[in-house]
């Protein structure tokens, strides 16, 4: 299961799926079967996800988290047979072991996007009651609540100091539209951007978005100077580790991530287009978000 695992992390489908069979032929016992299953019904909704042109595929520690634009069309009408076959995975895990809570999890995840709410609800139900304090109990209650939200990945929890000396947390923007603009000093596109960045601060009351600059920078001084010289007098945060920028998966500069007031990823934009701005794309997007709040 070791080898399935970190294939399904390095996003090898094909070898975690063929590596989860071999589990599955070498289990010892239904614990073992039921890993197995939970692993394929995993590597079904990562297969899914490859084939949705409008989501972005992302795996947390903790499981699988779809991450879907406002446009995106519903999973079951892309891909039947592969949620399907989630479906009966989890489901086989779940009948194979009934106490541990991540099958549970799975299943619920499954259901719900499937727009099976009740059936998820009372999967949702059993996880909680084998682990009220599990990794996945925040979005199993969130997802209680409105499983509309169990179709959206959330942003992982973060705190950061900012150059001015401000903290800021998730919790704390919980409310607010945050855009987080994974940037550094030496990427052109991302200097190109500094006067649109100053644009969407002015559009925009911090009351309802919040622009938080998050800088792959080496040199500090060199950060702070740039940051000075250009007077970005918004929120600016040193990543000096890149931990911010592993947590949220970045991979290419620029990268902006609109997350809504309920922690909800809405939108991710990467790189540059020659033919149209990252961040012009960026106000479109918050302009449909909360077109109340644009001026």
């Amino acid at each position: 299961m070791g080898i399935a695992q970190s294939e399904r992390i390095s996003r090898d489908r094909m070898g975690a799926w063929k590596s989860a069979g071999r589990a599955l032929d070498a289990a010892k016992d239904d614990s073992q079967k039921a890993q197995a299953h939970d692993l394929r019904g995993l590597v079904k909704l990562a297969d899914v996800q490859a084939r949705a042109d409008s989501t972005h595929v992302s795996e947390e520690a903790s499981g699988m988290y779809l991450e879907l634009k406002s446009n995106a069309p519903p999973l079951d009408k892309i891909s039947k047979q592969e949620i399907s076959e989630a479906d009966q995975e989890y489901r086989t895990a779940v009948e194979l072991d009934r106490e541990d809570a991540g099958h549970h999890a799975g299943l619920a995840r499954v259901l719900f996007f499937e727009s099976r709410d009740e059936d998820a609800k009372r999967e949702a139900q059993a996880y909680l009651e084998l682990a009220p304090d599990g990794q996945d109990s925040r979005w199993i209650r969130t997802a209680l609540k409105d499983p509309r939200r169990a179709r959206n990945y959330f942003a992982p929890a973060f705190v950061v100091t900012t150059l001015s000396g401000e903290v800021i947390s998730l919790e704390s923007l919980a409310g607010k539209f945050v855009v987080l603009d994974f940037w550094a000093s030496w990427c052109v596109p991302c200097r190109e951007s500094v006067d649109d960045l100053k644009s969407l601060t002015r559009k925009y009351s911090k009351n309802s978005v919040v622009l938080l600059s998050v800088s792959a920078d080496q040199d500090a001084q060199e950060w702070r100077d740039y940051i000075a010289r250009r007077k970005m007098d918004w929120a600016q945060y040193w990543d000096k580790d890149l931990k911010i920028g592993q947590l949220f998966r970045v991979r290419e500069y620029p990268t902006y991530i609109v997350i809504d007031g309920d922690g909800v990823i809405r939108d991710r934009i990467r790189g540059s287009n020659p033919e149209e701005s990252v961040v012009h794309r960026l106000k479109e997007a918050l302009q449909e978000l909360t077109p109340q709040k644009g001026s």
